[in-house]
């Protein structure tokens, strides 16, 4: 599993030749059922590698399940209590919590693709962030490792980050969210703002933008695509970010702009070749094409001239998949036939035809939304008015101000990751 998950770094950069990773045959069945049956620490790590491994198969088990299972072998073996470190060696006791943080990430990054609920929930784990071992710092390769450790948190961070998001603007439920007065969103709203920023500051501080690095969590290209995947979940039109109709052209302009940079810096990432073509990528791609449509629907009249080239965006990177993700492609014909429909909408926008064509569209990118992310996603909760669409449906409404986006750079150079 090691050989073929770092295979997909070889053939995503083009050094090596695309299709060999099929002939890696890795027999999920077999060793889900070894790895459920013998619990232990074992197990966790052979499982985090099947659940990486299982990112880049089309056609293998969801991530997120595997992922589920590792969240409770991870709760059973106490990865979650430092104090069961108390009686091991420091080597030990420090592999056991990068082994946790391994997890934590896994489970919160997949739990914001997919729009639900994370596995590995504990109030207070109290778990240290990973530090630099004794024989590490002896080491003449210990500024590398110090690096490591620092990038490392840095992801960390984020996603701890892109979980507070979650649960605080989508997943609360709706009776708590009504309770919440206009100030009060929009003082949690500044705080996640804040919070954003910071974390993108300490970003810019550690990116290495040299053309023989080999990371990828460090380079500006990553942390911008990253920096406004946050702001497109921060502002995501969902129930908590619901105001007044009188603000819904500035809800579509800020909505657009943060899709147009998301989509910018993916693209980069692609033409870089360093976007990785896997699960996550395209889960959130899903909401972001949501947004596309919602703010069709809302301002068609601006949007449609200023959408064409996110649009086209999509649909490269979509394409680039393989035949083997049929979602992937799916997507990508919706989103073909989406880019028809705004062409022509300019001269048909009146004919009873044109609404009947995107009301269809829209249900088949819903429809979509819910076999890839899952029946419970929270990104099918667009506000949305017309009782056609199986959006959730509350009052048009819309964010309470603009953004003021901080200046970012492309990176000369972007390498490749699993995640």
């Amino acid at each position: 599993m090691i050989m073929a998950i770092g295979y997909t770094s070889l053939e995503r950069s083009g050094k090596a030749p695309a299709g060999f990773r099929s002939g890696f045959e890795i027999p999920y069945a077999d060793i889900m059922q070894r790895c459920i049956m013998q619990e232990s620490i074992d197990s966790i790590q052979i499982l985090v590698l099947l659940a990486l491994y299982s990112l880049f198969d089309p056609i293998g088990p969801s991530t997120w399940s595997i992922v589920g299972i590792i969240t409770r072998q991870a709760l059973a073996q106490g990865l979650t209590r430092p104090t069961v470190e108390d009686n091991l060696p420091p080597k030990t006791a420090e592999l056991r919590r990068r082994l946790f943080w391994s997890v934590f990430g896994l489970d919160r990054m997949m739990a914001v693709s997919v729009g639900e609920s994370p596995g590995l929930v504990v109030e207070e784990m109290g778990v240290p962030f990973p530090a630099i071992t004794v024989v590490e710092f002896a080491s003449p390769k210990r500024a590398e490792h110090a690096s490591m450790l620092q990038v490392s948190r840095h992801v960390i961070e984020l996603r701890q980050l892109e979980s507070k998001i979650l649960s605080t603007v989508h997943l609360q439920p709706r009776i708590a969210v009504s309770s919440l007065t206009q100030a009060d969103r929009s003082i949690i709203t500044t705080r996640l703002r804040s919070e954003i920023e910071n974390w993108y500051s300490h970003g810019c501080l550690i990116t290495k933008p040299e053309p023989d690095n080999v990371r990828l969590h460090d380079t500006m290209g990553w942390l911008n695509a990253r920096y406004y995947h946050l702001l497109l979940l921060l502002y995501y039109p969902c129930q908590f970010n619901a105001s007044t109709p009188a603000h819904s052209a500035a809800r579509v302009s800020t909505l657009l702009e943060l899709v147009r940079k998301f989509v910018q810096y993916n693209r980069v990432l692609l033409s870089h070749q360093q976007l990785p073509l896997n699960r996550v990528t395209l889960d959130r791609l899903v909401p972001a094409c949501l947004v596309m449509f919602y703010c069709f629907v809302r301002d068609e009249s601006s949007t449609a001239l200023t959408a064409r080239n996110e649009i086209r965006a999509v649909i490269d990177i979509l394409e680039r998949f393989s035949e083997k993700w049929t979602h992937a492609r799916r997507l990508a014909g919706i989103m073909i036939e989406f880019a028809e429909f705004v062409a022509s909408h300019e001269v048909y926008s009146a004919e009873v035809q044109q609404q009947e064509w995107l009301r269809s569209l829209r249900g088949e990118l819903v429809s979509l939304a819910g076999e890839t992310l899952g029946k419970a996603t929270c990104y099918q909760d667009l506000i949305d008015g017309e009782e056609s669409v199986t959006y959730s449906r509350v009052e048009e409404e819309s964010p309470r101000s603009g953004l003021s986006f901080v200046p970012v750079e492309d990176a000369s150079a972007i390498v490749c990751s699993y995640l």
